[in-house]
């Protein structure tokens, strides 16, 4: 081998190596990017499906229990994570959408009649139809990125289209 041709070698050796570090480098930060992101966003995940849990057990104990105190403190189980938690962590397409058609079916706290006549079969089919959204919201929910909580409500989010009961003129911004 001339010194040409051995040049040629060593500046290509040099070079696929310095290459080989670099792309080792950057799958090293991405890895633990990805990790870490998935990492932090574990107690977020962790509370989002204990709630999503609560709420399906609340819904179907509405659904299948007969009137009485058990069914009573399910709709107030329910109406707490409607007005409170679950709002934080809900994927708003899916669960906050069967959320709100199912509560439709229930008096709101502190009235006497529901928003819509339901039977049990309607209640029944709406549990269901919760438990549902439920399910496919964990299952898009795994890789969802935390950014999409920064992202403001708006008059087209899911709760605020309905507007309250006696409150006229709310500024929702």
């Amino acid at each position: 081998m001339d010194q040409s041709s051995y040049n040629n070698w060593d500046i290509g050796i040099k070079v696929l190596t310095v290459l080989g570090v670099a792309i080792g480098g950057i799958w090293a930060i991405c890895s633990y990017r990805m990790t870490s992101e998935k990492e932090f966003r574990r107690p977020l995940w962790d509370t989002q499906l204990s709630l999503y849990f609560q709420a399906a057990t609340s819904a179907g104990k509405i659904a299948t229990l007969p009137e009485g105190k058990a069914r009573d403190e399910s709709v107030g189980e329910f109406w707490n994570l409607y007005y409170g938690p679950l709002a934080v962590v809900e994927d708003d397409e899916q669960v906050c959408e069967a959320m709100v058609d199912f509560g439709e079916c229930l008096p709101k706290p502190g009235r006497v009649y529901a928003e819509e006549e339901c039977d049990k079969p309607l209640v029944q089919h709406r549990s269901l139809l919760l438990a549902n959204a439920v399910r496919r919201s964990i299952g898009a929910d795994w890789n969802r990125k935390l950014d999409q909580l920064n992202t403001p409500p708006t008059e087209s989010t899911c709760r605020l289209r309905v507007e309250p009961q006696g409150v006229e003129g709310l500024d929702r911004k």
